[in-house]
C-alpha cells in the first residue's frame, strides 16, 4: 500500500515536470537614448521573453515577439519571426508567416516607406532586427541587437477628445542601431524591464 502511494506521488511529479517542459524562463531587455521620428531626443526600450529547454527535451526553445517602445509615444513596434508569426495579428505587425527574418511590417494607414511614400500593402517591411551573425530567429539572438528602421510614421501625432497624443517611433536610419540587452531569469530580482518616464512628455506640453 505504501509502495503504491509512493508510486502515485512519483507519477504525479513526473507529469508535472512534463507539463512544465523542464523549461527555463528568461526576460530579455535593454534601453537606450536616441532620436525619434519627430526629431526629438527620447529613451527607448526593447524587450521580449523566452523559454529554453534542455537539449534532450523534445520541444524547441520559444520566444515572444520583440517589443520596441518609445518614450512619450503610444505606438509600440512588435518584431516577429517565423515562430511567432502565428500571433502576428494580435501584435498588429502587418506581417504574415512567409516574411523572412525578424521583422515588423508597415501599416498602410499609419506608415510611409523610406522615401516618404504610402505603403501599397500590409506586408512591406518597416523594420528588422538581427545581430552581427545575421541570424533570422529571435531564439538565436544574443545580448547585442542590430535594429534597422526602414519607414516613417505618416503623422507623429493624433488627437483623442481634444488631447494630442504621439505615435512616433525610432527614427529611420540606413545604419542599424546597435543595442546591448540583458538576459535574466524570469521573476528574479533582476527581472525589471525599464519603465519609460513621462516627465519629459509633460514638460513639452
Amino acid at each position: 500500500m505504501i509502495l503504491l502511494k509512493t508510486l502515485k506521488v512519483v507519477l504525479v511529479a513526473a507529469c508535472l515536470m512534463l507539463l512544465q517542459g523542464c523549461a527555463s524562463y528568461y526576460s530579455h531587455y535593454g534601453s537606450f537614448d536616441s532620436i525619434n521620428s519627430a526629431g526629438e531626443q527620447r529613451k527607448f526600450v526593447v524587450s521580449w521573453q523566452s523559454a529554453e529547454y534542455p537539449e534532450w527535451y523534445w520541444a524547441d526553445n520559444t520566444t515572444t515577439a520583440i517589443a520596441l517602445e518609445t518614450q512619450c509615444s503610444t505606438r509600440k513596434l512588435y518584431f516577429i519571426d517565423a515562430s511567432t508569426a502565428q500571433n502576428a495579428a494580435s501584435f498588429n505587425t502587418g506581417c504574415v508567416a512567409n516574411q523572412k527574418g525578424i521583422v515588423v511590417c508597415g501599416d498602410p494607414q499609419l506608415d510611409l516607406d523610406a522615401n516618404g511614400r504610402a505603403f501599397n500593402g500590409s506586408e512591406q517591411v518597416c523594420g528588422s532586427i538581427s545581430n552581427s551573425k545575421e541570424v533570422d530567429s529571435i531564439t538565436a539572438l544574443g545580448n547585442e541587437l542590430l535594429i534597422k528602421i526602414d519607414c516613417w510614421p505618416a503623422s507623429t501625432q493624433y488627437e483623442v477628445d481634444g488631447e494630442k497624443k504621439n505615435r512616433d517611433y525610432l527614427k529611420y536610419s540606413i545604419v542599424p542601431y546597435t543595442i546591448a540587452t540583458k538576459k535574466v531569469p524570469r521573476y528574479s530580482l533582476d527581472d525589471k524591464v525599464p519603465v519609460l518616464s513621462e516627465k519629459i512628455c509633460k514638460e513639452k506640453k
